[in-house]
């Protein structure tokens, strides 16, 4: 038996019971997991079917809305109300009971239906929806998305941004129109976005946090940043008298370089690579380490990316064009391997294939990014700091011991996220290069960063290959050995 919550108590009542066909205690213990499973699963079902109901009939109220505003004319209105009274009708359903109506109240028949409170909610957001005045916010958002030449990671943070703004509208009861919103609402948005008012000595670096509250300034800025770009749109095209957004400026505070992620060692690489990865898993790690590419770009990789000796690399983040990256020596048995018998079209990485919705935000290498987190951990590969209070003297300090050896005179405050992840070969890549006495420039043109001045990123076409070439060819991966690899002395202390 399991109950039921109580907003599903209209379909499923307040429990489920299912037999267990034994009278024996360890018996039924021994099978009713699949049992309460199944009854777990038809909750989980009756809860998405009432999620889907909502979602489309608020989707057909702001469709209801829009033709409202579009087409005024009395004609319209009059069509679009008797719809909202046909749908509220069927939002309601059908009564619960009926009630006797007072003898002077003007009720016939002198029964007053009673409505599941639920519907009746549901009824009253359909009607204020289509009833409402002035532009809602997200009228034009999909317009405004089908403008962008963005990366998915980019659009999901427009997508969310938005979502915060009408919740948080929706907090401080302020109607979420166009014309409503001041420079006001947005510098105190950006405001209650972030950390909830602390002791100062407990004014931690926050990275693991819930959506939509306690966000960092880092994260608050690119929201913010998302917003502005979209009110600029609404502006541009009169839909919007100013970009409320130009003026709400969020402080970020520098880190300090031990919280800051960071490049692999040459030993965590030999430890990995050791670890008898998979060989899709040892391909992507070889490929990032000797290409100093992003992860997406990688596993985005067709047969046909790879011309005269280089891997061409989709265009990312800044870039407006593909990038060539010569193939160092040790990724050529890889890259015979996996092209070999092959069409041009075909993925270089098919163990990792493109996410199949057409409308979702991930990215094609979100399962790699999350099978390389678990691999990396399960090599003892991870670098997270904790931070703590000493109860002793009151000290603040980071502290790269996990919980279990902290003692207990000290109180953890924060558990940062790794400072190692996929992105630490690219940081191998160019600290490598470095130490191999290859130029600055060199390096930002083969890993795609802007170089600068105006004279290189401007006039320039850039290196010769073969320079590049002959850079890379200066990388070498740790041996592998039972020893540990030696880590270069740098100029910046490590922690």
């Amino acid at each position: 038996m399991i109950a039921v919550p109580r907003e599903l108590h209209h379909r499923l009542g307040s429990k489920l019971k299912q037999s267990l066909q034994t009278d024996s205690l360890s018996q039924a213990n021994r099978v009713k997991g699949p049992v309460i499973k199944a009854l777990r699963a038809k909750i989980e079902h009756a809860r998405s079917e009432i999620l889907a109901k909502s979602d489309s009939q608020m989707e057909k109220a702001r469709k209801l809305r829009d033709s409202r505003h579009d087409h005024p004319s009395p004609e319209n209105v009059a069509a679009i109300m008797e719809i909202v009274e046909e749908e509220t009708d069927r939002i309601l359903g059908r009564p619960l009971t009926y009630i006797d109506a007072d003898e002077d109240d003007s009720f016939w028949p002198p029964k007053i239906p009673v409505y599941d409170p639920r519907n009746i909610a549901l009824a009253d957001e359909f009607r204020a929806v289509v009833l409402s005045n002035g532009t809602p916010i997200d009228r034009h958002h999909k317009a405004y998305m089908a403008t962008l030449t963005v990366s998915f990671r980019t659009r999901a943070d427009d997508n969310r941004a938005l979502q915060y703004l009408m919740e948080w509208c929706a907090k401080e009861g302020i109607r979420p129109v166009v014309e409503e919103l001041r420079p006001k609402h947005a510098a105190r948005f950006a405001l209650e976005m972030g950390p909830k008012p602390q002791r100062p000595e407990e004014d931690a670096y926050v990275d693991r946090l819930e959506p939509g509250t306690n966000l960092d300034a880092i994260t608050r800025k690119k929201y913010v940043t998302r917003l502005s770009a979209y009110w600029e749109y609404l502006r541009v095209r009169e839909i919007a008298e100013v970009n409320i957004w130009l003026g709400c400026k969020i402080p970020v505070r520098k880190k300090p370089d031990y919280v800051k992620e960071r490049p692999f060692t040459n030993d965590e690489i030999r430890r990995m690579l050791m670890a008898n990865p998979t060989p899709q898993m040892r391909d992507l790690i070889m490929i990032g380490a000797l290409t100093g590419a992003r992860l997406d770009a990688i596993v985005d990789l067709k047969v046909d990316s790879i011309l005269d000796g280089a891997f061409e690399f989709k265009p990312q983040k800044q870039e407006t064009d593909h990038r060539h990256v010569p193939i160092h020596p040790d990724l050529m048995e890889i890259v015979l391997r996996r092209t070999k018998g092959k069409e041009p079209s075909d993925d270089f990485f098919p163990e990792w294939p493109p996410v199949k919705k057409e409308d979702s935000m991930r990215e094609r290498s979100f399962k790699a990014s999350n099978q390389f987190t678990e691999f990396r951990r399960s090599c003892g590969v991870d670098d997270r700091y904790i931070r703590i209070k000493r109860a002793s003297d009151g000290s603040m300090e980071y502290d790269p011991r996990t919980p279990a050896t902290v003692t207990e005179k000290a109180r953890i405050l924060q558990l940062r996220r790794s400072r190692v992840n996929f992105h630490s070969f690219r940081r191998w890549f160019s600290t490598r290069l470095e130490q191999a006495y290859v130029p600055g420039t060199l390096i930002s043109a083969i890993v795609g960063h802007e170089r600068e001045g105006t004279t290189l990123s401007i006039y320039s076409d850039g290196p010769e290959f073969q320079q590049a070439t002959d850079a890379i060819k200066k990388l070498s991966l740790p041996p592998l050995t039972d020893e540990p690899a030696v880590e270069p002395r740098t100029l910046k202390r490590r922690r």
